[in-house]
C-alpha cells in the first residue's frame, strides 16, 4: 500500500454484506439514514441533514477525503443497499494510527454488522501496516461501547470533554487494537 493514501476497494463481510468505498448512488440511503434522531445523538452531523448535503458529501466529498490521505468512507453495504458508513479517519500515517468511525440505519441494528463491520475494517488497517486503531465513543453510548467490546478493543480510559455532540461538550471512551491483540 502507497503511504499516504488509501485504495479505492470493496472490503467483503460475507457473501450478503459488504464494504463499498462511499459513491453517488449512496446519496438517498445516506439521506434517510441520517433523518434518525439516535445518529444525531452521538453524532456532529449537520442539522438539518439535507439531501443537497447527502449528495455533495456522496459524490465528491467522500473522494476527496480518500484522495488526500485524510481517511476513507465506506457504505455498509446489504447487497446493493446502504445501511449505515464506517470510516478510517484521523489518520496518524507516521505514527501507523488510525481511528474508525461508524454509524448505521435503525433498519440495520440487533444484527452483528456494526461490530462485523468494525472487527473487519481494523483486521484492513492492520494488513495495511497499521500498528494501532481506535474508536472514540461518548461515554453514555452503550450501543457503540458495546460494539467495541464485542469487536475486542480494549478500553483504556475517558478523554474528558473530548467530543463535540449537538448537545455540547461530552467525555469520549477511549479504546484500541493494536498489532499484539491479533496474535492473542
Amino acid at each position: 500500500m502507497d503511504k499516504g493514501v488509501f485504495a479505492n476497494e470493496t472490503v467483503t463481510l460475507t457473501e450478503r454484506y459488504s464494504l463499498q468505498p462511499i459513491a453517488r448512488q449512496n446519496a438517498d440511503a445516506c439521506f434517510a439514514s441520517c433523518q434518525d434522531p439516535d445518529i444525531h445523538r452521538w453524532l456532529p452531523l449537520p442539522q438539518p441533514y439535507t439531501r443537497a448535503f447527502a449528495e455533495e458529501w456522496c459524490a465528491t466529498g467522500a473522494e476527496e477525503f480518500r484522495s488526500s490521505g485524510q481517511g476513507i468512507h465506506y457504505a455498509i453495504c446489504d447487497g446493493d443497499t446502504m445501511v449505515g458508513c464506517i470510516s478510517f479517519k484521523n489518520v496518524r500515517w507516521r505514527e501507523d494510527v488510525v481511528e474508525i468511525g461508524y454509524w448505521l440505519d435503525a433498519s440495520a441494528r440487533g444484527r452483528g454488522l456494526a461490530t462485523g463491520s468494525v472487527s473487519a475494517l481494523a483486521d484492513v488497517a492492520f494488513a495495511r501496516g497499521f500498528e494501532r486503531v481506535e474508536l472514540r465513543i461518548a461515554t453514555g453510548n452503550e450501543l457503540s461501547i458495546g460494539v467495541a467490546e464485542r469487536a475486542g478493543f480494549v478500553h483504556e480510559g475517558v478523554l474528558r470533554s473530548a467530543g463535540i455532540i449537538h448537545g455540547g461538550r461530552v467525555d469520549l471512551g477511549m479504546y484500541s487494537r493494536v498489532t499484539a491483540d491479533t496474535a492473542r
